[in-house]
């Protein structure tokens, strides 16, 4: 009987007998015996029995395979000069994939599908087991005897670096809800994923996502900036696809800085005005272009902007001073001038705002022309450029004044007695020396005549190319003042980021070429170490570079020293004169605020006791009638008492301040009066923090309920704290409404108190004593990110003032917790990593970072690992100063493990023990390795290049541990850094055979020479 109606019946019929029949058909094949209720019990019974069999194989297969291993044992290793290569056939895999309804791709790499349990091994291997490795050859895949080094899968690498989208399975929707665990929605691309290790087909693929997801993002937003540059470095990606080595590395990486330019010029296209493309376009120009190509490229981007762009006549300066053939005075001083005359040809007939900004870049220019004449060593020339700006910027300005300094000074040089013996070049670095420290002022006109030295006259016709007149305003003048103390080796005081963006040196690699931008930490130094220790090993270790200091200074006990010192003071002291006769009357206390800080700074690095001198200058000062109510300059005063060690003088002064408040303030709370408001909060908060350092917590605790609660310091009680913290919640809350105080910032802020700075401090440290540093830094925190917020919002500009001091504050109050407690320190860490990486030029910083090393830190951490720790090299940019902190930190670290060897040369076994370490011998060759690895590689990096610090530093460090090397590493300096002077005038003394050679250059390069070595051989002579 048939079981289907398909073959039911042999003979035809018409189809209505079918239809009148259909369903008597369809029905009754059901009535098949194995359809009957007892045949699923008989079926049931056969399942058990194949299951029972199924168990009973496995059992048996199982003890069959152990007992096999037991027989037979480990396989032996066979020799591997006998190895049998089999090509393996492809075909029959394409034969399963046609055969296949449904393939599925595992992209998640799903612990199951690689975790599958088996019932057993399979009956016979479909290797060879002689060769039971797999290898890859030129042939292909082969077996092979031996084991390879280890591919990793696709599924091994993290999901996190590569994303999931590489990869594109079109299926249809039933299939995809049957395999929910087999096949993933692809995610959307994480778009700052730029550097992925691209070592499969995967990240290749990834790569291609992300480029489209770039140009369809840039074609419907051509404005968009970030993104544009996003897409820049995400080309560097595919340098890694085709890395090599030797010369297709170098032309690998061409290819990408061709196609990063390109997509630059694209985008410039579409944003012809935009200085961060077009920065980044003439950066990567740099390495792409010869010298040759890159200048003439240079000058047509010239004239297709008219001449009108600062940057770009940065870079064309900048190929000419870096070039080591090209390189010489007067062609860098002609384009200087020439670059300056074009900026301030085009401000004619502008509003005065964007004359402004013109006049900033002219700033900017003259500040880097004055730093190549310092490096250079045209001290005269750079005297009289800045002289002549003085003369027609400031009112009253006395050009005379400098004249007066030569008359004082004197010009005689006694010579060793041993000139005749000492050898030439030890005698050569001796003289120019001297003179150099001696012979920095220019000659007066009447004197020109006489003159032994030529290059000692300079006429203001020779410099009047490089003065541009600019426009008499508030802002000009104070960073056109600064930015000329500066080039006089006057450090900012604190030394803060902000301020270097101001003035134009953020992004100058070479002007940290001196020591008085490190040496200015040392300001600050009293929040961080304990003034009732006297091993203060962090200041220790940056005033040994006070060795290294350059001519002309104010570091030496000479007469030279004491004649620049006093002349920085009083050319700065008379234009605060002239600026309270133009009204400047903010500027002028801003400056005057300087030079009681420079004193200040003056008594650290010198150590000196003996200030009654200065101590009578500042009483004289304060008694002038313009000056008596002038708060800041009292805490400065007082400031200064406390830095000599007269801490109760100190507390006197700011005391008999705030006793005087209820005069000027009406009886009112300090943060009720507009006008005293900053001054009065700066007097509070400088009081409190000498009470805080001196271990007077519970009278610093009430001076801050004193503030918040509008009463005298002696009139304060502990039951007022309530009240005061509602009080200083409060004034914060309404001062942050106020937005309007975000939208600009100037130097001001660096010097004069500011009421919201102010008031926050004292809030921290009122949290701090009343409750705990978390909650003190918490509000810090809250407080910079509301700032943000409100710049963000009203589009301001970027990293203000405030947010940097606030930033300040809270590093200094973990620095006192972690001195005090001896706890915290990861949390200061994570805080010093986010402020170095975004004011990677705070000092301040800085020196928490070299005090926690150095006080705190192991002898074993590689400094490459340190910088890592404090820097977050994603993000931060200019790193200079950074690395030149890590440098002394290692070096630090060396002179303590060479003491330590020295006292315990005997038991050197437990020298270290208190350290951690073991055999100090070991230990400081080790420490040696580390510091030697991390400084040579410094030498690659492009920004260190162009430092000329970090060349003295390392060429010193050369000398010390390998002579050898010193030669070759002094001319990577010389062409890096052709026009710093002093980088020729200690490879004369270090390398005596070179002596005619550097003097050649010198002249050559019309640097500044005293003497040549025909002059000296004269003088020997003699």
């Amino acid at each position: 009987m048939s079981l289907f109606p398909a073959i039911f019946g042999d003979t035809p019929s018409l189809n209505a007998d079918v239809k009148v029949n259909e369903e008597n058909i369809q029905s009754k094949w059901l009535q098949n015996s194995s359809f009957h209720p007892e045949a699923s019990n008989i079926t049931n019974e056969v399942i058990k029995d194949d299951n029972l069999k199924n168990k009973d194989h496995e059992k048996s297969v199982r003890n069959s395979y152990k007992l096999y291993k037991k027989l037979h044992g480990k396989k032996k290793k066979k020799d591997k000069k006998h190895i049998t290569k089999i090509k393996r056939q492809k075909k029959h895999i394409e034969h399963i994939l046609n055969d296949c309804d449904f393939i599925t791709i595992d992209r998640k790499r799903e612990p199951g599908n690689l975790k599958v349990d088996k019932l057993y091994r399979p009956a016979a291997p479909m290797f060879r087991i002689s060769n039971k490795y797999r290898v890859l050859d030129h042939c292909g895949w082969v077996n092979n005897s031996y084991k390879q080094k280890h591919i990793k899968r696709y599924y091994t690498f993290k999901e996190k670096d590569y994303g999931d989208g590489s990869l594109e399975v079109h299926v249809e929707e039933d299939c995809l809800i049957q395999n929910k665990m087999l096949i993933q929605i692809p995610k959307k691309i994480n778009e700052n994923i730029e550097k992925v290790e691209l070592s499969s087909i995967k990240c290749e693929n990834n790569l291609t996502t992300l480029t489209a997801e770039f140009n369809k993002q840039l074609s419907e937003h051509p404005c968009d900036i970030d993104t544009w540059i996003k897409f820049v470095h995400h080309q560097e990606a595919l340098y890694s696809l085709n890395n090599g080595y030797g010369y297709k590395k170098k032309l690998n990486k061409k290819v990408i800085i061709e196609k990063q330019i390109a997509i630059l010029d694209k985008a410039l296209s579409l944003n012809c005005d935009n200085d961060k493309l077009l920065e980044l376009k003439w950066t990567l120009a740099e390495d792409y272009f010869t010298p040759e190509e890159f200048n003439r490229e240079l000058v047509k981007e010239l004239e297709k902007y008219k001449s009108g762009k600062a940057l770009l006549w940065n870079y064309y300066i900048n190929a000419n001073q870096n070039s080591l053939s090209e390189c010489s005075t007067s062609t860098v001083l002609k384009r200087y001038s020439d670059a300056m005359f074009a900026l301030s040809k085009i401000k004619r007939g502008l509003p005065l705002s964007e004359q402004l900004d013109i006049q900033q870049n002219i700033i900017e220019l003259f500040m880097k022309c004055g730093l190549f004449l310092r490096q250079a060593g045209h001290y005269e020339q750079l005297l009289t450029l800045i002289n002549m700006y003085f003369t027609i910027s400031i009112s009253r300005f006395d050009n005379n004044l400098i004249e007066t300094f030569y008359i004082d000074s004197s010009d005689d040089i006694i010579f060793d007695d041993n000139l005749k013996t000492m050898p030439l070049n030890k005698a050569w670095y001796q003289i120019e020396s001297i003179r150099t420290c001696d012979r920095w002022l220019p000659l007066p006109k009447h004197m020109a005549d006489d003159a032994e030295d030529p290059q000692r006259v300079v006429l203001p016709e020779e410099m009047a190319e490089l003065v541009q007149p600019l426009v008499i305003h508030k802002s000009v003048i104070e960073n056109l003042v600064t930015a000329s103390f500066i080039l006089l080796k006057m450090p900012i005081l604190p030394f803060r980021h902000f301020v270097a963006r101001q003035i134009g040196i953020l992004k100058c690699h070479y002007y940290l070429d001196d020591l008085e931008s490190i040496l200015s930490s040392l300001f600050m130094a009293h929040h961080f170490e304990d003034l009732n220790v006297s091993d203060k090993k962090a200041s220790n270790a940056l005033l040994v570079m006070l060795k290294t200091a350059m001519p002309p200074n104010y570091y030496e006990e000479s007469i030279s020293s004491h004649t620049y010192s006093r002349f920085l003071t009083t050319v700065l002291r008379h234009i605060t004169d002239c600026l309270y006769a133009m009204d400047y009357i903010d500027e002028a206390n801003m400056f005057l605020v300087w030079w009681l800080r420079f004193e200040r700074y003056q008594i650290i690095v010198k150590f000196n006791t003996d200030n009654s001198r200065l101590v009578s200058e500042v009483k004289l000062l304060l008694g002038k009638p313009q000056y008596r109510n002038n708060i800041p300059l009292f805490i400065e005063f007082a400031l200064l008492k406390n830095q000599v060690g007269k801490r109760d003088d100190a507390l006197k002064i700011l005391q008999k301040l705030i006793d005087g408040q209820c005069v000027l303030l009406d009886k009112k709370p300090v943060y009720l009066n507009v006008t005293y408001r900053a001054a009065y909060t700066a007097i509070y908060k400088n009081l409190v923090e000498i009470l805080i350092q001196s271990d007077c917590k519970q009278r610093a605790l009430l001076t801050l309920i004193a503030l918040a609660n509008g009463v005298l310091p002696d009139q304060a009680n502990l039951n007022l704290t309530h009240e005061a913290m509602v009080i200083f919640d409060k004034i914060t809350e309404d001062l942050l409404t106020n937005e309007e105080q975000f939208a600009y910032y100037g130097l001001q802020y660096n010097y004069l108190p500011q009421f919201l700075i102010e008031w926050v401090i004292c809030r921290a440290w009122f949290l701090y004593l009343t409750m705990n540093v978390q909650t003190s830094v918490a509000m810090l925190k809250d407080v910079i990110e509301k700032v943000k917020n409100i710049i963000k919002l009203k589009s301001y500009p970027e990293n203000h003032a405030a947010e940097e001091i606030l930033t300040e504050t809270m590093i200094v109050i973990l620095n006192y917790h972690c001195n005090k407690s001896k706890t915290y320190h990861k949390e200061l860490k994570i805080c010093l990593r986010s402020a170095i990486s975004k004011y990677s030029h705070n000092m301040q910083f800085l020196f928490s970072m070299l005090w926690n090393e150095i006080k705190f830190g192991g002898f074993g951490t590689p400094l490459w690992q340190i910088e890592n720790t404090y820097v977050d090299n994603g993000n931060a940019e200019n790193l200079e100063t950074v690395r030149i902190m890590l440098i002394l930190v290692g070096r630090e670290r060396l002179r303590i493990a060479s003491d330590i060897a020295r006292k315990h040369l005997n038991d050197n076994e437990n020298s270290m023990d208190v350290y951690g370490g073991g055999n100090i011998l070991d230990l400081c060759k080790n420490m040696r390795n580390l510091f030697d690895y991390f400084i040579r590689n410094l030498s690659d990096i492009t920004e260190m290049k162009k430092c000329p610090m970090f060349w003295r530093l390392y060429l010193q460090y050369i000398f010390e541990n390998s002579q050898s090397d010193y030669k070759k590493c002094y001319y990577e300096a010389v062409e890096n850094c052709p026009w710093h002077k002093f980088l020729y005038m200690e490879a004369a003394f270090y390398l005596p055979e070179e002596l005619s050679n550097i003097c050649d250059i010198l002249v050559e390069k019309e640097l500044r020479i005293h003497i040549t070595q025909e002059e000296l051989l004269v003088l020997r002579e003699d």
